[in-house]
């Protein structure tokens, strides 16, 4: 008969490393919104979000109504939809994390190398350009609420 306390152990101790794996997962997004709180004076950050799949040309109605959904990261303000600059998954022990574009993966094993694909990602043009877009919204909704 097979004993199964070995396998128990092994899967409580997987969970305790993944729950510490996501603890510092969450630790680097939450330094990076600080700083970009800080740059953008609290109006713009940064979060994990759901989206759905855009349907395929030519595929009809149904795909509108049964659409798949996917994890992204994205820029985001108060009274602004938000904006997908990237896909974003992560395995259930923590890492690895991947994160996608158009044009290229990235694969982060641990907090240096997810720490560097965020700086990369950040220095990207279009994601600057989605931040001012953000920016200006947020300013000339401040501007509306105050006139």
């Amino acid at each position: 008969m097979k004993k199964f306390a070995a396998s128990i152990e092994k899967g409580l101790d997987a969970a305790q490393n993944a729950r510490l794996l996501k603890a510092e997962i969450d630790s680097v997004f939450e330094t990076l919104n600080e700083e970009l709180s800080e740059i953008t004076k609290g109006r713009v950050g940064l979060r994990r979000e759901m989206f759905l799949d855009l349907p395929r040309f030519g595929s009809g109605m149904s795909p509108y109504f049964n659409r798949e959904q996917h994890l992204g990261l994205a820029i985001v303000s108060e009274n602004t939809p938000s904006t997908e600059i990237a896909r974003w998954s992560e395995d259930p022990g923590g890492y690895p994390c991947k994160l996608v574009l158009p044009e290229r993966q990235f694969y982060c094993e641990d907090r240096d190398a997810l720490e560097s694909v965020l700086a990369e990602l950040l220095q990207r043009p279009e994601v600057g350009d989605v931040i001012l877009r953000h920016l200006r919204a947020s300013e000339h909704d401040s501007q509306s609420v105050v006139s």
